[in-house]
């Protein structure tokens, strides 16, 4: 048999290549799923400004600098949500 043990049309593909290329998998790429990009950077400065209290309007660097600014100028931590 040329398929794979889950192929659902068992004996339906010449060789065990075809039956996988059918299944229509795919391998992604590690570097896409890099922890060093500037998106990675830019979510764990909100995730470090969430965890201080602050609600930052969105995750982009532009509004998380505002809520601690807000939050410095003010002393009290800054919501958007309010």
């Amino acid at each position: 048999m040329a398929c794979s043990s889950s192929c659902p049309t068992p004996g339906a593909h010449q060789n065990w290549g075809e039956c996988v290329r059918a299944k229509s998998l795919q391998i992604a790429d590690v570097t896409a799923h890099s922890f060093n990009t500037g998106q990675h950077r830019q979510i764990k400065e909100y995730v470090r400004a969430r965890e201080a209290g602050l609600q930052p309007a969105t995750v982009f660097k532009r509004d998380v600098d505002k809520a601690w600014a807000a939050t410095e100028k003010t002393g009290v931590p800054y919501r958007a949500d309010k």
